[in-house]
């Protein structure tokens, strides 16, 4: 491969890689617009006694409440062992975030399926993934 090629394929890297951070912060100020939207709508509605309507396009808008349980971090294993505890095992799913075991193995020294304790040597495999990091002189 020649200088040429070498500085001609790293552009398109880069171009590359600043278009997908334009787009994502373009998707983040739609994403905010339609949060703003949607408020001002749902107050509109509220105000008007409207529980849904058709726009002139026959586009149905309609109020929708749900319910969003939430748990704080400290009361997980609480409310894990609730739920075992009242026959309702099945929506409790151990496992393990893969960030956090990648970053596990790595502090452990685990470089390859050979330096793997034994008893993950059968179930855990590993692989190589080259990338291109990009840093602003």
């Amino acid at each position: 491969m020649n200088s040429k090629q070498l500085m001609s394929t790293s552009a398109d890297l880069l171009k590359l890689k600043n278009e997908k951070s334009e787009l994502e912060e373009d998707l983040k100020r739609v994403k905010q617009q339609i949060e703003i939207q949607q408020n001002k709508l749902i107050e509109l509605m509220t105000e008007e006694e409207i529980q849904n309507f058709k726009d002139k396009n026959g586009v149905t808008f309609s109020l929708k409440t749900t319910i969003i349980p939430n748990v704080l971090a400290e009361n997980k294993v609480a409310l894990v062992e609730a739920l075992k505890e009242n026959g309702y095992e099945g929506l409790v799913k151990e496992e393990v975030n893969a960030q956090t075991f990648k970053s596990f193995v790595k502090e452990q020294g685990w470089e390859t399926t050979e330096e793997l304790p034994e008893y993950l040597q059968n179930i855990v495999s590993l692989y190589e993934k080259t990338t291109i990091g990009t840093r602003r002189a």
